[in-house]
C-alpha cells in the first residue's frame, strides 16, 4: 500500500494526520480495519512535544536527536530476539510462521549498530551509550513485546510490525526535516533514520501479507488488535518520556544515564 504524496506532509499537522493513514484504496481488509483504528494513535503520536519540535520550524538543541536515538539503541537491540522468540510457543508444524519470524529476525539484528553510530559520529562515545541505562518507560515498552512472545499470543507481535514496519510514510519527511535542522548533509550521519525509511518500506509489505496470512482466526486477529494499540501507547509513552529527559539535560542533567562502574555489561550492552 502506498499512501499519495500529498498526505506524507500530513506527518506536519496531526489534525490532518487522518490524511496520513486514510489515503489508500485497498478493500477493507483486517489489516486495513486495524490501520483506521490506529489514527488517533498516531495522531496522538504525531502531537507529541519530540515529534512537533523536530518537524516543526523553531530551533531544538541536537540533545534531543541524541537521546531519541539513545532510547532507540536500547529498544532496538533487542528487536531481533523477541521476534525470533515468537516461534516458541508457537505449534513446530507451522514451519511458514516460523520462517517468516525468523527471517525477519534475522534482518533486524544489528540495526541497533545504526544508533551507536550515528551517535558517534555525534561524539558521543559508543561504549558509553552501552553502558547507560534506558529510560523506566523504554523498559516498559521492551519488556511487553518479550511478555507478548513468551506468554501471550505470538502472532500478536505482528501488531507491533504494523506500525513500527509503517512508519516509512513519513520517513523522508521527518529525514529532511531533522537534515534542514541540524545542518546535516551527508544522510550517513543520521543512518538510523535514513536506513529505516526504506527497510520499512519492504518490511511494512511484508507484514501486510504476514497479518493476512498469519492472522486469520478471531483469537489471532484480536490479539494482533491489542498488541499494535498497546505497542503503539507504549512508543508514544517513550517519546514523551524522552523530552521530559531532554529538558532535564538542558537544565544541567547529564545526556547519559551511565551505569555505576562496578556494573558491568556484556558486548550485548546487557547488565552481568
Amino acid at each position: 500500500m502506498t499512501a499519495t504524496n500529498d498526505s506524507l506532509n500530513a506527518a506536519l499537522n496531526p489534525r490532518d494526520g487522518r490524511a496520513l493513514l486514510n489515503s489508500y484504496d485497498d478493500a477493507q481488509t483486517f489489516y486495513q480495519q486495524l490501520e483506521n483504528e490506529l489514527v488517533p494513535k498516531w495522531e496522538h503520536l504525531m502531537s507529541t512535544r519530540i515529534f512537533r519540535a523536530l518537524m516543526g520550524d523553531e530551533p531544538v538543541g541536537v540533545e534531543l536527536l541524541q537521546l531519541y536515538l539513545i532510547e532507540s539503541y536500547h529498544y532496538v537491540k533487542h528487536n531481533a530476539q523477541h521476534q525470533a522468540l515468537a516461534v516458541w510457543q508457537k505449534d513446530v508444524r507451522d514451519r511458514d510462521f516460523m520462517r517468516a519470524a525468523l527471517r525477519h529476525a534475522l534482518e533486524e539484528v544489528d540495526h541497533d549498530q545504526m544508533a551507536l553510530r550515528d551517535l558517534e559520529r555525534m561524539g558521543i562515545e559508543r561504549e558509553r551509550v552501552i553502558r547507560s541505562e534506558p529510560l523506566a518507560e523504554t523498559m516498559g515498552f521492551t519488556g511487553y513485546l518479550y511478555y507478548l512472545v513468551t506468554r501471550d499470543n505470538p502472532v500478536g507481535r505482528l501488531g507491533y510490525s504494523i506500525w513500527a514496519e509503517g512508519t516509512q510514510k513519513m520517513g523522508p519527511v521527518l529525514i529532511n526535516r531533522i537534515k534542514n535542522k541540524y545542518g546535516i548533509a551527508d544522510d550517513k550521519k543520521i543512518s538510523f533514520f535514513a536506513a529505516h525509511a526504506t527497510l520499512d518500506m519492504k518490511h511494512g509489505e511484508e507484514c501486510r501479507r504476514s497479518i493476512e496470512r498469519f492472522a486469520r482466526t478471531p483469537e489471532d486477529q484480536y490479539a494482533v488488535r491489542v498488541a499494535a494499540h498497546t505497542t503503539l501507547k507504549l512508543f508514544i509513552n517513550v517519546l514523551e518520556a524522552v523530552y521530559d529527559r531532554y529538558l532535564e539535560v538542558k537544565a544541567g542533567a547529564s545526556l547519559l544515564r551511565e551505569l555505576p562502574a562496578e556494573v558491568g555489561v556484556n558486548s550485548s550492552g546487557f547488565r552481568l
